[in-house]
């Protein structure tokens, strides 16, 4: 996958090591409970914190500081990704988070839920240290959207009829709501119109939208770049939207299996899918989802570049050039 450093190219190193820093004391420093091995390991599976680093790189192009207020409430972003993560992983009994043993599978489910709502916790904490109500507002909004994504998604499992409308609504609550709210945070640190933030929060929502998207496509065509078998989400008992995108062009392999039956859902899915991968290519139904993504990524950065100011457009530009790299 593309690498979408050039997103925080332009920012300090120091300040970056000082996100990077603050993600992982937020969690809470050791203190001598059983469950602070547990906290050091979610820490360390960490990816490129792209979210705190786009809320940087957003603050830094409206000329804001990046004083200690700015990582603070940056690095409450990750933490809050960190939650939906160790929960997603209870969901789909995922056993590896970025190549690393998942919490699910090394200390159990249990743990797992408990540790994400001890972290949730651990975020309102922190807010309430230093946050205006306004900030507080944009988090528990997110929260919220988030939370509502994952459960809008669980009951979409194993549901071959499934809408394509209902799944771009679960990427822009569940993968959109975190960009929404880095683009938020970044407009409301740099005290922007009412207006201006309404553009950020279009741009976010896009922009995560289409991460999703392109991720999708990428389970199809870069199984072993993402980390997981060729078509694991179907597997899995996801339908993505490159697969309603063949079922518009074509009848899926029949006979499919009834809604919500997780057996012959993946017993369909297992026999169905190299066809459905050749046909995913022969048919032109991932290019049309890649193509969709790129309209998303590119009304995304159009409201970006309205709500910038004029010498951030070069700069937009450079992004997306980053973001429509990782469309095949």
């Amino acid at each position: 996958m593309t690498d979408l450093s050039v997103l925080w190219s332009r920012l300090p190193k120091d300040k970056l090591d000082e996100m990077d820093l603050a993600c992982d004391l937020a969690m809470g420093e050791p203190d001598g409970e059983w469950f602070d091995v547990v906290l050091h390991h979610v820490a360390g599976t960490g990816g490129k914190r792209v979210r705190p680093r786009f809320f940087l790189a957003l603050l830094d192009l409206f000329g804001a500081p990046l004083d200690e207020r700015a990582i603070r409430v940056g690095s409450l972003v990750e933490l809050l990704h960190q939650v939906s993560l160790l929960h997603d992983d209870v969901v789909d009994d995922a056993p590896r988070r970025r190549s690393k043993e998942s919490v699910n599978q090394g200390w159990g489910p249990k743990t797992a839920i408990l540790l994400g709502d001890f972290i949730m916790a651990r975020i309102l904490e922190r807010l309430a240290e230093f946050a205006s109500t306004e900030i507080m507002c944009d988090y528990a909004k997110s929260s919220c959207a988030l939370a509502r994504g994952m459960l809008l998604e669980h009951e979409a499992r194993f549901d071959i009829s499934v809408t394509d409308s209902l799944l771009a609504r679960i990427a822009r609550e569940k993968t959109g709501s975190l960009f929404r709210l880095s683009a938020v945070l970044a407009g409301r640190l740099a005290e922007v119109s009412d207006e201006k933030r309404e553009l950020l929060s279009k741009a976010g929502e896009a922009l995560g939208e289409s991460f999703q998207l392109v991720d999708d496509c990428l389970d199809w065509t870069d199984g072993k770049e993402m980390g997981k078998p060729t078509g694991h989400d179907l597997l899995e008992g996801f339908v993505t939207r490159p697969v309603l995108s063949l079922a518009r062009i074509e009848s899926l392999p029949g006979p499919l299996p009834s809604r919500h039956d997780p057996f012959a859902f993946r017993c369909w899915a297992e026999e169905s899918l190299p066809l459905i991968q050749e046909r995913l290519i022969e048919t032109g139904a991932l290019a049309k989802a890649n193509s969709h993504a790129t309209r998303l990524l590119e009304g995304a950065f159009d409201n970006l570049q309205a709500a910038l100011p004029g010498g951030g457009k070069g700069v937009v530009e450079g992004w997306m050039g980053a973001f429509l790299s990782r469309v095949k």
